[in-house]
């Protein structure tokens, strides 16, 4: 198992998600995929999502979150869940249930739910071992059980690995990727240099270059933020930028009320963070920030 991360439902992945195929046996237990999506389709509380193991799709999970819902056993929980066959054994199906009941968590949703019919063949028992207990109710014929939302759960996606809970307690871990820059210069990397830097108000820091890539984030304040040749924009605290080794950072201003923030320099063996200024004025390299 590579890294499993969940996505939503693309025109790039949907075409893998309706050809899951199920074990032998499960395909009278849950709709198709083609079927669950056309659902969501018309059902604006449906959470349809993949699976991804690396790059491959590998399941589908469709949650729902109603909590207005007259029936108590649709305000929040499963309604689909599709692994391939291929995949099963490898954990997909828990890694899926989990990334609902972190959604859930999210929601402020302490109870989710999960219907199954009775068989041999049925995901009964894999849901009793997640903790699922049947509720006593049946609907449409269907077993109803319920989880409690309780410890830490943690949601993937994208570019995140799962992980198991921290401890218990009621808050939700969450995760997402927000940038993912690509170095035009792999280097070997044998440390990372972070320095918090405070531009005053309305104070330009001037074009400039840096020998290396920087990858950084707001903490408070705003800055006006351009690469030569990009259109600007404001970066307000938890906004991330990046500035490739060698680009022209054209601006980076402090706003009204002047901005700080975190700036990280991956650095190779004996390399020094340096910044030049191109301008006629201010040629000579600086380390200072």
């Amino acid at each position: 198992m590579s890294s499993l991360t969940i996505a939503e439902v693309t025109p790039d992945n949907v075409a893998a998600a309706v050809s899951l195929t199920l074990a032998p046996g499960q395909e009278r237990f849950v709709a198709p995929v083609a079927m669950s999506l056309a659902e969501a389709y018309v059902t604006p509380t449906a959470w349809p999502r993949v699976i991804l193991d690396g790059s491959e799709v590998v399941g589908f999970v469709m949650g729902n979150f109603d909590p207005d819902n007259e029936i108590a056993a649709f305000r929040a929980g499963i309604w689909r869940l599709n692994i391939d066959a291929a995949a099963q054994g490898r954990g997909v199906g828990r890694f899926a249930v989990e990334q609902v009941e972190a959604e859930a968590a999210r929601r402020g949703v302490h109870v989710i739910t999960v219907m199954w019919e009775r068989g041999d063949d049925g995901p009964e028992a894999f849901y009793r071992r997640l903790g699922f207990e049947p509720t006593g109710d049946e609907l449409f014929g269907e077993v109803v059980a319920a989880k409690e939302v309780t410890g830490i759960v943690e949601s993937v996606v994208p570019g995140a690995t799962a992980a198991p809970a921290a401890s218990s307690g009621s808050a939700t871990v969450t995760r997402e990727v927000v940038q993912d820059a690509l170095l035009e210069h792999p280097e070997t990397i044998v440390r990372v240099e972070t320095r918090r830097i405070t531009i005053p108000p309305n104070v330009a820091a001037g074009l400039h270059v840096h020998n290396g890539p920087v990858v950084g984030s707001i903490e408070t304040g705003s800055a006006t933020y351009q690469v030569e040749g990009d259109a600007s924009r404001v970066l307000n605290p938890g906004d991330v930028f990046f500035e490739p080794e060698g680009a022209r950072v054209a601006r980076f201003d402090g706003g009204p009320e002047g901005v700080t923030f975190l700036a990280h320099f991956p650095l190779a063996a004996d390399q020094e963070a340096t910044m030049e200024f191109p301008g006629p004025d201010a040629d000579e390299p600086d380390a200072a920030t």
